[in-house]
């Protein structure tokens, strides 16, 4: 497949190929954080919402394999999961050396949440590009992602077939 870049309609130019990068800085720890190169900008807006709130995202889990699935998840995943095209990761968040996880960060729990948690799920909710799961209908605390899927769904099968090419290859 040769590499093309499309425009999609909001306007941005998406490679049509699944490039896979790993990403780091400072403030994901945890597991590595392995995506596709077109969700790199939205990990550096997520490592700035960290540095902003003082706090550390502790990846559980990024792009998966296609065919084996995380065990012991709270919420099954998605049929056109964003994390098949390295566009979600899901994590935990460590402030203060406190671990917050899935019940932690579960909107039912967010009165005892430290202001620096709340700030930063505030600033995922406002970015124009990602979205929290703990506002999807089946709540998800842990998962962000740019909702690819949904958004560039011609674009998203593109890099779904590249990266099943890649596999095969």
């Amino acid at each position: 497949m040769e590499n093309e870049n499309i425009k999609a309609k909001s306007g941005e130019k998406y490679s049509n190929q699944f490039i896979s990068v790993v990403f780091t800085n400072d403030c994901f720890i945890g597991d590595s954080v392995i995506a596709d190169q077109d969700f790199t900008a939205g990990l550096k807006r997520l490592a700035g919402y960290a540095l902003q709130c003082n706090l550390k995202i502790w990846v559980t889990s990024s792009l998966r394999s296609l065919d084996n699935q995380v065990q012991g998840v709270i919420v099954p995943p998605a049929t056109n999961s964003c994390h098949h095209i390295g566009h979600a990761i899901d994590m935990n968040l460590l402030h203060d050396e406190i671990l917050f996880n899935s019940k932690a960060l579960a909107k039912e729990s967010h009165s005892s949440l430290p202001d620096a948690v709340i700030n930063f799920l505030a600033l995922i909710r406002e970015d124009a590009k990602l979205r929290w799961g703990g506002d999807f209908n089946t709540e998800d605390p842990v998962h962000i992602d740019d909702n690819f899927f949904n958004d560039h769904k011609t674009i998203y099968q593109a890099k779904l077939e590249d990266r099943l090419r890649q596999l095969n290859a």
